[in-house]
């Protein structure tokens, strides 16, 4: 029986009450959103999970 995927992103650590993270959440939605497709579409676990980190990391946030 095949399984659903999961994929579960962490947006660092440390974080800062005085600090606004709506960008980063955003974003995070957007990645997860993506990658959720890439893996519907057939993409394995490997490549999702490096498009993944390359989107974070190259972000700026």
């Amino acid at each position: 029986m095949p399984q659903a995927p999961a994929l579960i992103l962490h947006g660092g650590a440390g974080a800062r009450r005085e600090r606004n993270y709506d960008a980063e959440t955003v974003h995070m939605r957007e990645v997860v959103e993506a990658m959720k497709a890439r893996l519907a579409a057939g993409a394995s676990a490997l490549d999702v999970a490096v498009e993944a980190v390359v989107l974070l990391e190259d972000s700026g946030l």
